[in-house]
């Protein structure tokens, strides 16, 4: 089973998001804040994979290999998770009066 990697910020909507999917799904993942100077780790992360947002996710193929995921919306495609729709007020509204 992969495990995932989640490089977050703890006020970043989206990294939420992403750590509520994971646990959803039932997937084993290990968090890393991130945060700090120009000259920090999280810069050169960030500059390695080209990727300037969080969440920056990776997927752990094995203690060596790292497949790169992205951010919130590529994790949703590749878990293939489909959302679910807004309902409108409108679409509640019409099938009211239908039903």
């Amino acid at each position: 089973m992969s495990r995932y990697i989640v490089f977050y910020k703890s006020t970043c909507p989206f990294c939420v998001k992403a750590k509520e999917l994971l646990e959803e799904k039932g997937c084993e993942y290990s968090l890393i804040e991130v945060g700090g100077s120009a000259s920090s780790p999280w810069t050169q992360v960030k500059e390695a994979f080209r990727w300037q947002t969080v969440p920056m996710i990776l997927e752990a193929e094995s203690d060596v290999v790292f497949h790169f995921i992205g951010g919130y919306t590529d994790l949703v495609e590749y878990l293939q998770v489909e959302e679910e729709p807004e309902v409108i007020a409108s679409d509640v509204v019409d099938d009211e009066v239908q039903g």
